[in-house]
């Protein structure tokens, strides 16, 4: 193998290695967005359910 070879295995080795690293950190910030979703579908349900309570608890009332 030459000298060009070389250099282009060790490039493309970097960019690879590189590439992974930049997946892993997509797939991290993937799973915290999932995760700050699902923390916001879970309040706002809460939030929903006490509202339709307080509502039911009017209605009851009339």
């Amino acid at each position: 193998m030459n000298s060009l070879q070389y250099q282009l295995v060790e490039v493309l080795e970097r960019n690879g290695k590189m590439l992974s690293a930049q997946l892993e950190v997509q797939n991290a910030n993937c799973q915290l967005d999932r995760e700050q979703r699902k923390v916001h579908t879970d309040s706002l349900v809460a939030v929903l359910n006490k509202l339709a309570d307080a509502l039911g608890r009017i209605a009851d009332k009339l």
